[in-house]
């Protein structure tokens, strides 16, 4: 069974970068995603997951296609997926040795 342990991040499409990142914190930095229009890029979940391999299989038993292959990242390993409305999640299973 898939449980999420918390939301991680969400990932937002802008119309004017340097607009928003003034709305939201004038000291954030962030890199522009492209030309898309204005909306939900994806958003992240951390899941309670013993490794990659265990959430693979979890999504196999669910019937969940993965639309992105298990990345690498600095805090654990994430892979994308898609859900019924075709709105990109991002699950991560995080490194807890390095919390």
């Amino acid at each position: 069974m898939l449980k999420p342990r918390a939301l991680d991040h969400v990932g937002l499409k802008v119309t004017d970068m340097d607009k928003s990142l003034r709305f939201s914190n004038p000291d954030f930095a962030a890199s522009p995603t492209g030309d898309d229009p204005p909306g939900l890029d994806h958003f992240c979940l951390e899941v309670e997951s013993a490794s990659i391999d265990e959430l693979l299989a979890a999504l196999a038993r669910a019937g969940i296609a993965v639309a992105k292959s298990p990345v690498k990242r600095s805090d654990g390993i994430s892979l994308f997926v898609a859900d019924p409305d075709g709105c990109r999640v991002e699950l991560i299973v995080k490194d807890r040795t390095s919390l």
